[in-house]
């Protein structure tokens, strides 16, 4: 209703009292923390902490932040009442995790079929008889069924041009 109101096509009547979110629409701060790789072994970690994080504390912004630029989701403001925990090492430090994923295919080998006919001529009679090339094999070079159907994928899924610039 508030979008409609906004762009001009509702009129809302006057609120009667102020909203009780006051943290909607506010955008997140970001927060200096240390950003540096943490490289060990669990066991190292040990003494590893699950802290509630209080509304009123300094790890509350932190943890926002964490929320907005790390989560996948990203930072929404949340309805109701939530608990937030934050992950700790014995040195006070915050942990988490990245996950990245790369798919990839396989190096292609090209592989060439090369198909020859016999010609052979009758020393009788002198005519020319010549063996038949497979049916699917028309031309002298071309593209096999399998490179066909990846260019065919590339250029009508992947959206990729025949000609680049």
């Amino acid at each position: 209703m508030l979008k409609l109101e906004r762009a001009g096509h509702i009129i809302l009547p006057k609120r009667r009292r102020e909203a009780a979110n006051h943290s909607r629409g506010k955008s997140v701060v970001g927060v200096k923390h240390s950003t540096e790789a943490i490289s060990c072994n669990l066991k190292s970690l040990a003494a590893i902490k699950i802290s509630l994080v209080d509304p009123r504390s300094e790890r509350h912004c932190l943890f926002n932040y964490f929320l907005s630029s790390y989560h996948y989701l990203g930072h929404k403001t949340p309805v109701g009442k939530n608990m937030k925990y934050m992950i700790l090492d014995r040195f006070g430090r915050p942990l988490g995790s990245e996950k990245r994923q790369v798919f990839d295919i396989p190096p292609i080998k090209l592989e060439v079929t090369e198909h020859l006919v016999e010609i052979k001529d009758c020393p009788h009679c002198e005519q020319q008889t010549k063996a038949p090339f497979p049916e699917e094999v028309k031309a002298p070079v071309q593209y096999g069924q399998r490179l066909k159907a990846i260019t065919v994928y590339l250029k009508a899924y992947q959206l990729i041009p025949y000609k680049r610039t």
